[in-house]
């Protein structure tokens, strides 16, 4: 039986749990979490699985509604916990930051109770629905999150620990959501000088801070130094990871917006062009990611003169 054959028996099972315990639904929460806890462990950045993870959504959502009626506790097992993480890891990587936040929220918050403010686990929930937060945008609420994680994970393994310095970065990031350019300009350069030492200049971290760097220089709007740092950090990661993928796309981006914001829109046209193929091919037309490039791609065709081309990008329009 495949892994999404399996999950998929596991949400009928868990289906025929509640409907048939309506008389004992503390007992029903229980079965189902343990019933989830042993289904196989999926990666968070598989494409191909996303219905067997849409079926673990739904699933999670409707036991997180009755849990929280009865009182059950979702910190145990271990393995129920691990899975509920790779979920929310999952909703962040994948454009579905909204819900994503939302369930954390009250993972984290029952896991404190649960679980103790510095199990590593309750810190890691806490480290992603900050993530969902400053995907949709909400470095406010994000940003005590934060800081508590950096706090927590360096008593917990020291400043220079692989997992701290990458919640350091995820705290540069949130910096320059909230516009406190220099505050992360400070810390990213501490960050990425630390990285480097430690991890490594082709560490994911190490690329993750430095372009948290490259944001703060353009958020100062030091665009030449912004620029030199996006397109450096463009080119490592197409070296070790390939152009298809999608940290090298999403570090191509951050090269085209530069480029845009300092008038040169051909060259700004030339890569955000073949961004925007590649993510159609990727992701599909519809995501949001392909959207917010093509978008950019009619706006840099429309600054060049090229009016027709600009409306082209979005296709034909409806025959009335």
């Amino acid at each position: 039986m495949t892994a999404g054959e399996t999950i998929q028996r596991a949400h009928r099972d868990i289906q025929e749990i509640f409907r048939t315990q309506t008389a004992d639904l503390a007992r029903a929460c229980e079965q189902a979490r343990d019933r989830l806890a042993a289904v196989p462990s999926l990666d968070p950045a598989d494409r191909d699985a996303e219905d067997d993870w849409d079926t673990l959504t739904s699933d999670l959502r409707v036991l997180l509604g009755f849990t929280s009626q009865t009182g059950v506790p979702i910190g145990k097992p271990e393995q129920f916990r691990a899975l509920v993480l790779d979920l929310l890891w999952h909703l962040h990587t994948n454009n579905r930051s909204d819900l994503g936040a939302v369930l954390a929220q009250d993972v984290y918050h029952r896991w404190s109770a649960e679980l103790g403010m510095r199990h590593a686990d309750r810190v890691s929930a806490a480290e992603y629905c900050a993530l969902c937060l400053l995907d949709i945008g909400d470095g406010n609420t994000a940003l005590p999150l934060l800081r508590e994680t950096v706090q927590l994970r360096t008593e917990a393994h020291g400043a220079n620990h692989a997992v701290t310095l990458h919640a350091t970065a995820d705290l540069c990031r949130c910096f320059n959501n909230v516009e406190d350019y220099h505050q992360a300009l400070r810390l990213s350069q501490d960050t990425v000088s630390v990285c480097t030492r430690v991890l490594g200049g082709d560490d994911r971290t190490t690329l993750y801070a430095t372009t948290q760097l490259a944001t703060s220089l353009f958020g100062l709007g030091e665009y030449e130094m912004a620029l030199a740092t996006y397109r450096d950090v463009h080119e490592r990661n197409r070296r070790l990871f390939g152009t298809d993928n999608l940290s090298t796309l999403l570090a191509a981006e951050n090269v085209a917006i530069t480029l845009q914001k300092m008038g040169d829109h051909e060259t700004a046209r030339e890569l955000n062009t073949d961004v925007l193929h590649r993510y159609e091919r990727l992701l599909g037309k519809k995501d949001d990611r392909t959207e917010r490039v093509r978008i950019r791609l009619s706006a840099n065709l429309g600054a060049l003169g090229r009016k027709d081309e600009a409306s082209a990008v979005y296709g034909p329009g409806p025959d009335f």
